[in-house]
């Protein structure tokens, strides 16, 4: 890969990403196809590509761009926590729980990987684990003024409590 297409496709990396923060799935998706297509060796793209996938409910695509960048790099944090989710929505606890593990050992200030690693520890029997880590996902969330999650985070807490 030559450095003028490695900086085209960062470039068209950035433009997906905003393209998602608009909510233009579409866009985003396409803008990522390109960069893929010039640097398909960057974990770090199939990993976006595959939680614009997720977020627009397209699970078999999802899945197979984070399995693409786990191949690349087994500790790319976005294709972990992307793993997790599809494997939560599955039910399989276990194997959720690991690669929630993952993605928050990779990047522990990241409050969606502690919400995400919470849920599945308390389907895996681990309450005060979950408990702890849904507190700082909730603090995280308040200091980061995203009231909508803080709540949530809020909610599950009561839930816990209500386990045991």
């Amino acid at each position: 890969m030559a450095i003028g297409e490695r900086y085209e496709a960062d470039q068209l990396y950035g433009k997906a990403l905003s393209a998602f923060q608009r909510n233009q799935v579409s866009e985003a998706i396409n803008r990522m196809n390109r960069a893929i297509l010039l640097a398909d060796n960057v974990a770090e793209f199939y990993a976006a590509r595959g939680y614009f996938y997720l977020e627009d409910r397209d699970e078999a695509r999802a899945e197979a761009d984070f399995d693409q960048a786990l191949r690349r790099n087994a500790y790319e944090a976005l294709a972990n926590f992307g793993k997790s989710v599809l494997a939560y929505r599955r039910r399989a606890w276990p194997v959720a729980y690991d690669y929630a593990l993952k993605a928050w050992a990779a990047q522990p200030q990241r409050p969606e990987f502690l919400y995400q690693l919470a849920l599945c520890e308390a389907q895996t029997q681990r309450l005060s684990e979950a408990k702890a880590h849904m507190e700082t996902a909730r603090a995280a969330y308040e200091r980061l003024k995203e009231a909508k999650w803080a709540k949530e985070a809020e909610r599950w807490l009561v839930e816990f409590e209500r386990m045991g």
